[in-house]
């Protein structure tokens, strides 16, 4: 559990570190705003699919990865509240998967210093989701390498 509450610790300050420099490119107009609305939600989004999807490929929606959102969002979710936003809105989320590359190529057209820290972050929660129920299920390392390899 340690490991889990210090994962989740540095993701959540990478995810800070992140949103502060999102805030300061909005604020020198290098974010279309207008078009793709606020640049923290927009990247929220984007992080919240990667979590989903990712809690959801081995089949099991576990406390511990429920704690692990709740600890870098300060959310409340329970497992089976998850699992339920999954059923819900897996298609959804998967579909909005596949935005991932195109959106870490906007951060690279901005700063490349805030897509490595966007890429960062991600990697840093995959690792740390992957491991919360104590072991790597095959189906969320075929992910991690995708993803790995999509943010090349």
């Amino acid at each position: 559990m340690d490991n889990l509450k210090s994962g989740a610790e540095d993701v959540k300050l990478l995810y800070e570190k992140f949103l502060t420099a999102c805030s300061a490119f909005e604020e020198g107009n290098k974010w279309d705003r207008d078009q793709n609305g606020e640049m923290d939600a927009y990247y929220f989004h984007d992080i919240m699919c990667v979590f989903i999807h990712l809690i959801s490929a081995d089949g099991v929606f576990s406390p511990e990865e429920a704690d692990f959102v709740n600890q870098v969002f300060g959310f409340g979710y329970t497992a089976e509240e998850l699992a339920e936003l999954y059923r819900v809105q897996g298609e959804d989320i998967e579909d909005m998967l596949k935005y991932i590359p195109a959106d870490y190529e906007k951060l690279k057209a901005i700063s490349g210093e805030l897509a490595e820290m966007y890429k960062a972050m991600l990697l840093k929660a995959c690792d740390v989701v992957a491991a919360c129920d104590g072991s790597v299920h095959k189906n969320e390392q075929k992910y991690i390498d995708s993803l790995k390899a999509s943010l090349a």
